[in-house]
């Protein structure tokens, strides 16, 4: 049975946790809050520094784990819990979650290496493995990237730093090429004459090096030809996509 020595015991334990609990809960509710603004902060600094995009995300991702971490572990010493035992617990966990986990590891450093070498930056245009799209921010584990119809590819770093990557945007100048079939010489002429009407009437068409068009492949009963043009790298998509317009109609 409760005796009254019993309530008393239990009632002067909750008062004595009560406010150990509360200042717990203040130091989550306000780190955890203060985590978020001091982060933006730190962006907001790197931005002003004209640092990459890139970096800026990367770095602000990992900081948002180290300082909620921190956190957590303050919260936690508040209970009379050991943190340096903790750490060492937690350290140990890590190694064999690491295990577990090496994939979303790999991601990491992958994200790591992308960061120091900038094989890429926000904005630029990437092309790899059949894709193609904008980088749009590099995170902790996963590169976004815009594609052409408005959707988010993401993509796990350790993907990017295994496979080969075209940078289509960190060149001044691209190359146009089209690639035509003809059936004898009369219609190679045609698309000669064609491409170099639809070209010289551009201005947005580099006259150096000159547009060419040059038979690449006889085979059969076909002709195929090979029509390329420089331009600037902003204007490549709608330039490629106005000039094959442009030969459709001259057909």
């Amino acid at each position: 049975m409760f005796t009254k020595d019993i309530f008393i015991n239990i009632f002067e334990r909750l008062r004595n946790f009560f406010p150990i609990f509360l200042f717990a809960i203040l130091i989550l509710v306000i780190g955890w809050a203060l985590s978020s603004k001091a982060i933006k902060i730190i962006k907001k600094a790197m931005q002003r520094a004209k640092l990459d995009e890139g970096i800026i995300s990367f770095t602000g991702s990992i900081l948002l784990v180290f300082f909620r971490a921190i956190v957590v572990l303050a919260s936690l010493s508040k209970f009379g819990v050991d943190v340096t035992a903790l750490i060492a617990a937690l350290g140990a966990a890590f190694v064999t979650v690491g295990i577990a986990l090496k994939d979303s590891l790999s991601n990491i450093a992958s994200g790591i290496i992308i960061i120091l070498n900038k094989p890429f930056r926000v904005g630029e245009f990437l092309e790899f493995g059949g894709k193609f799209g904008k980088v749009l921010k590099t995170d902790l584990m996963f590169t976004t990237l815009l594609t052409d119809d408005n959707r988010e590819l993401i993509v796990p770093n350790s993907t990017l730093t295994a496979v080969d990557i075209i940078n289509c945007s960190r060149q001044n100048f691209r190359r146009i090429d089209l690639q035509y079939t003809a059936k004898d010489m009369d219609d190679v002429n045609k698309v000669k004459d064609n491409f170099s009407e639809a070209t010289n009437n551009n201005p947005k068409i580099l006259k150096v090096p000159e547009p060419s068009v040059t038979i690449k492949e006889i085979g059969g009963e076909n002709i195929k030809i090979l029509a390329t043009a420089w331009c600037s790298s902003s204007d490549y998509d709608s330039l490629r996509d106005e000039i094959q317009e442009d030969m459709l109609m001259k057909e």
